[in-house]
């Protein structure tokens, strides 16, 4: 979605919302499946290769993986983070499906 030269201002992120506005307000109305956090750009190449796969400590760049959520819960408000850093919280009683 981005692309250029001399891009190296950092992202200093807090708190990020998926499914939605911060506010609750434009509420996403699909699925999903394994949401990946980085600290590295990856190529288009790495991201073709595990884009329908979860993501092992094989990667190449998985020291760089800050926050990797399978949404394997199916029930409860705890969202875990596989890296054990960053657990969210499941608001709005979503609709759990393991038919993805």
């Amino acid at each position: 979605w981005h692309s250029g030269t001399g891009k190296t201002k950092l992202i200093d992120i807090n708190e990020f919302m998926i499914g939605s506005a911060v506010n609750g307000n434009y509420k996403y109305n699909g699925q999903v499946d394994e949401f990946r956090v980085w600290n590295v750009e990856l190529s288009a190449t790495e991201i073709n290769d595990y884009m329908y796969k979860s993501v092992t400590a094989a990667h190449p760049n998985y020291a760089n993986l800050m926050a990797y959520y399978k949404f394997d819960e199916v029930v409860g408000t705890v969202l875990t983070d596989e890296m054990g850093n960053h657990d969210g919280v499941i608001n709005n009683f979503p609709v759990w499906s393991t038919r993805l």
